[in-house]
């Protein structure tokens, strides 16, 4: 399980009890999903050709963006 964001960092045993396979990037890259994150976090599986399928990879959010939640909360004002 390939993991990054702040949550993953904060939530990182949590998720480990989960999958012991919990892979964060090295340092600050993780805490900012950009691709230099994913790709220092995919780099290893790939040499060791470990590789998925693209179509199998899915990914899972544990909030609203925040896109999401600004919306909501405008369109609350703005019917208030």
């Amino acid at each position: 399980m390939l993991l990054v964001g702040n949550g993953a960092i904060l939530y990182r045993k949590e998720f480990e009890q989960v999958d012991a396979r919990v892979e964060l990037a090295p340092g600050h890259r993780s805490a900012h999903p950009w691709a230099s994150a994913l790709v220092s976090l995919a780099a290893p599986r790939f040499i060791r050709e470990q590789t998925d399928r693209p179509a199998d990879l899915v990914p899972m959010y544990l909030r609203k963006t925040d896109a999401e939640i600004t919306g909501i909360s405008e369109a609350r004002g703005a019917s208030a």
